[in-house]
């Protein structure tokens, strides 16, 4: 039977060398359910992540100035620096698990992503609208559908970010309701 963590929280911004953010995805709609074990995203501190760049970067530059990106492989995303924050979420959670007993859950997925909007940098120009969609503040809609797109690469800000991913999902939730009529 698949584990649950189950800290006592869904969310939490944290104070650690390694995390900033921890998100519990089973409790959103259409997440994975009750019985399903648990499934976490977890950002990392802007410090941590510019080590593991300096260690491995995301660009390789050439003689003649131009630069090459690096992609992201399978074998980096799985790798530390996922582990190591792995390690210091359970360190973090160890003392506020509902199960004591279980000193560490056991982990059937794993995966690191290299973010560049999790921390404030200057942007290019927004994305362009695809056909069809509005820009409505922080996401873009398409009322005949139904749909809002949502994310950082939306957003009107100089600066992309952490933040600007989840106000534009705020901004598309509050644009949907309104479309169905549910708020004003």
């Amino acid at each position: 039977e698949p584990y649950t963590l189950n800290p006592g929280f869904q969310a939490a911004c944290v104070k650690h060398p390694i995390l900033q953010f921890a998100c519990h995805q089973n409790p959103k709609p259409l997440g994975l359910g009750a019985n399903s074990g648990d499934c976490w995203v977890l950002v990392s501190t802007e410090e941590f992540a510019d080590s593991c760049l300096y260690q491995e970067p995301m660009s390789t530059f050439k003689q003649d100035g131009s630069i090459t990106y690096v992609p992201q492989e399978e074998e980096y995303l799985r790798a530390d620096p996922a582990r190591s924050m792995l390690e210091a979420f359970l360190e973090i959670t160890k003392g506020l698990r509902a199960d004591a007993s279980v000193l560490t859950p056991k982990v059937i997925y794993s995966r690191c992503q290299r973010w560049g909007a999790a921390y404030p940098r200057q942007r290019g120009p927004a994305a362009p609208t695809p056909s069809g969609f509005e820009v409505r503040g922080r996401c873009w809609s398409h009322r005949d559908l139904g749909v809002c797109l949502v994310g950082d690469y939306i957003c009107p800000e100089e600066t992309q970010h952490f933040e600007s991913a989840a106000l534009s999902g705020v901004e598309g939730a509050k644009q949907i309701l309104q479309d169905l009529g549910l708020t004003n």
